[in-house]
């Protein structure tokens, strides 16, 4: 099988066992990573790998939320609820609960907060409130304009400004993820 290839690629001395039966949990996987708990300090030059996970599971949960609205505004059968507005509740709900969980685990334990995907799953969520919302959103050239500049006039600052590695991703997060 596929263990068999990679020892026999691998060689003796590499110790294929241990990387392909893991003990550990995969979510405590991303404190292992890092020496002491340290995880702004971690060698690993694949320390941050863990966005394209974070990525990852949110491809997999928002189809779901999708389905799970679509079958909600089947068996509601009102054509006051449409199925945006559904959406839009959903991933409200998912912002407002992932904010707050966020903010709580930023303050008390920020070195899991940074890594952990609830606390992440709100600026997914703002995301998708504002595809929601483009339709109806006509700002004028102007506004376009000025909006455009302090966007870009935010993401230099916060670069520049904030200290991620005590206070991310808690209520600070706003400020890149709304520039």
């Amino acid at each position: 099988g596929i263990i068999e290839m990679v020892r026999q690629q691998m060689g003796p001395d590499y110790d294929v066992a241990t990387h392909f039966t893991p003990t550990y949990n995969p979510w405590d996987q991303r404190i292992c990573l890092a020496p002491d708990a340290d995880l702004f300090t971690a060698p690993s030059p694949v320390q941050h790998f863990w966005s394209l996970s974070i990525q990852g599971q949110v491809f997999i949960l928002w189809p779901l939320v999708f389905a799970g609205a679509a079958v909600l505004h089947r068996l509601l059968r009102r054509p006051a609820i449409s199925y945006r507005l559904l959406l839009a509740l959903a991933f409200g709900v998912i912002f407002a609960a992932s904010l707050a969980y966020s903010i709580e685990q930023t303050a008390t334990n920020q070195a899991y907060a940074y890594f952990d995907t609830r606390t992440r799953l709100w600026e997914f969520a703002l995301g998708s409130l504002l595809a929601l919302a483009l339709p109806y959103l006509r700002p004028g050239r102007l506004l376009r304009v000025i909006l455009g500049w302090a966007g870009v006039a935010a993401m230099v600052s916060c670069g520049l400004l904030l200290t991620v590695d005590r206070s991310f991703p808690g209520f600070v997060a706003l400020w890149p993820t709304l520039a």
